[in-house]
């Protein structure tokens, strides 16, 4: 095969395309993205929150383009249109949405350079036995500044996480978007990235710097690709990644009090409730036996009429008995203490 033929072949082999919401899965852990890849048609996706995410994102799309890219016009209409949603999500959406048209007021001055696109850049180039690997990440707003070498990054979030600053820079959707931002504007040096939470009416903010942070952002997205095409099924379990874990039903490593409330969360609440309302019942009884003055004695604890009430570790006998000889030992050693003393003071006189 010749050089040329060699090239030909490699320009004709389908690309690889990864998706940021995909990769986003096995960056958090391997086991999830798989299972998810797994049982992609089972996964329940008819809830609330994220049909009316959809609805305000694609509002607010046809609010900016039906206003050419004016962001002060598509605020006006965001407003006017926003009771007009679905019916049956109207409610919900006025309460996740209802800040969304005063942030685009007050990024209102900035010219969109991208709105609702998604943005690709090469990760892998194609060998002769598969394709390039490109990564695509869809970004909501992207706006220019005053400097050429600067941009801004809108992404809102009709839910009720409130990201820290930190956690906003930690994000692998913030990672992604740089990362593909940095190789769409070659002359761009800095990215502020935004979170618009709006459903809370609240901001998170990640500054990123080509020169700092390019390098580790790829680094990161070339693992988490790695991982993926390799089939990698990893478990890094986290109580915080697996209670919003879509696919933990699935999950050969998820038992205990965490696959009940999965399995059947209205009865876990309720149990729950009921429980609660049992202990209190119990610390009732118990205060009331201890008003006179008694201490109630368990295996380990004792319980009295103390302030808090907080039942006490009763010490074992046999700190009791080492205690004691400490003590004893110690009784020695100040006799011969005042013994120096006195004879020291003899000594002066």
């Amino acid at each position: 095969m010749s050089i040329g033929e060699m090239f030909d072949e490699l320009k004709t082999k389908p690309p690889i395309i990864l998706q940021r919401s995909e990769l986003g899965r096995f960056s958090e852990c391997p086991h999830q993205g798989h299972l998810c890849l797994k049982h992609e048609k089972e996964i329940e996706t008819h809830d609330v929150l994220p049909e009316t995410g959809t609805l305000i994102h694609e509002l607010a799309k046809e609010a900016i383009k039906t206003c050419d890219m004016n962001l002060q016009e598509a605020a006006d209409y965001f407003t006017e249109e926003l009771p007009k949603i679905r019916p049956d999500l109207q409610p919900e959406a006025l309460r996740a949405g209802k800040s969304l048209a005063r942030e685009m007021r007050h990024f209102g001055s900035n010219r969109i350079l991208l709105c609702e696109e998604p943005v690709t850049r090469s990760l892998l180039p194609a060998t002769l036995s598969k394709g390039e690997t490109l990564i695509v990440s869809e970004l909501d707003l992207v706006l220019a500044t005053t400097k050429a070498d600067t941009i801004l990054v809108l992404d809102y979030k009709t839910g009720y996480k409130d990201r820290t600053n930190q956690e906003a820079y930690d994000d692998f959707q913030t990672c992604v978007g740089c990362w593909v931002l940095f190789g769409k504007y070659p002359e761009v040096k800095t990215i502020h990235w935004w979170y618009l939470n709006t459903r809370i009416s609240t901001r998170s903010y990640a500054r990123i710097e080509r020169e700092r942070d390019e390098d580790n952002f790829g680094a990161r997205i070339f693992e988490t690709a790695r991982l993926y095409l390799e089939g990698a099924e990893d478990a890094w379990p986290n109580p915080n990644k697996c209670s919003m874990c879509d696919v933990v039903k699935w999950c050969k490593y998820c038992n205990g009090e965490l696959l009940d409330f999965i399995k059947d969360p209205k009865k876990y609440l309720d149990a729950y409730i009921a429980l609660d309302a049992r202990l209190g019942q119990m610390k009732e009884t118990l205060d009331n036996a201890v008003k006179d003055g008694r201490t109630l004695y368990g295996t380990e604890v004792v319980y009295n009429d103390e302030p808090k009430r907080k039942p006490s570790r009763i010490p074992s006998l046999k700190n009791l008995e080492v205690k004691n000889k400490t003590e004893k030992s110690k009784e020695p050693l100040k006799k011969k203490a005042k013994k120096k003393k006195s004879k020291a003071v003899s000594e002066a006189k």
